[in-house]
């Protein structure tokens, strides 16, 4: 079934939403859930948390791009329930993530006001934007799906040493822009 008769279920609530929605992308956001809490019956528990957040949401907020609508969903949920579980210390994973992004992008509390954050989203998408299509994604494999370097390698037939090497210059170069932009000071 294509996303727009998926969105229109869920539109007029009929319960085949979720079946038609999970036989497509079930996978997908099992992935997304997997990839950032590490733990099958924590990932289990979170894709199931977003069907219900979809049910909820669509009817009042339809997506335009529902794939890219429900990763968003999958992953900012995903993320909470890291939180929650995690409470006070950092699973080690997105530790080795964040240690890896820490130095380029501002941490939420130096990002204090709504223009600040306007300007880092601009300054990202304008570098993602000028980044060739095989280094916008595994960027985005890696900081946004928090895929590991090892499945970023396999998905796009590099080694891993070649992951890490594109990764550290695109991290330079997105410290840089962002020097530029006036939003990170070293």
């Amino acid at each position: 079934m294509n996303d727009d008769k998926i969105i229109e279920l869920f539109l007029s609530k009929d319960e085949r939403a979720i079946s038609e929605l999970k036989q497509k992308y079930g996978n997908y956001l099992f992935a997304i859930a997997k990839n950032i809490l590490g733990c099958i019956e924590d990932a289990e528990e979170c894709v199931s948390d977003v069907y219900l957040s979809l049910w909820n949401v669509i009817p009042r907020q339809k997506p335009e791009n529902l794939k890219a609508f429900i990763g968003k969903v999958a992953r900012n949920t995903a993320l909470s329930k890291l939180d929650y579980n995690a409470a006070a210390k950092r699973d080690a994973k997105m530790s080795v993530l964040l240690s890896e992004i820490e130095d380029v992008i501002p941490s939420g509390e130096e990002i204090d006001d709504d223009i600040t954050r306007r300007e880092l989203s601009y300054v990202l998408n304008s570098f993602l934007a000028h980044l060739p299509a095989k280094n916008r994604q595994i960027f985005v494999r890696r900081y946004y799906f928090c895929d590991s370097i090892k499945d970023i390698g396999v998905r796009f037939g590099v080694s891993e040493s070649k992951v890490k090497s594109l990764l550290f210059r695109m991290r330079k170069t997105l410290g840089k822009q962002l020097k530029q932009g006036g939003i990170c000071y070293e």
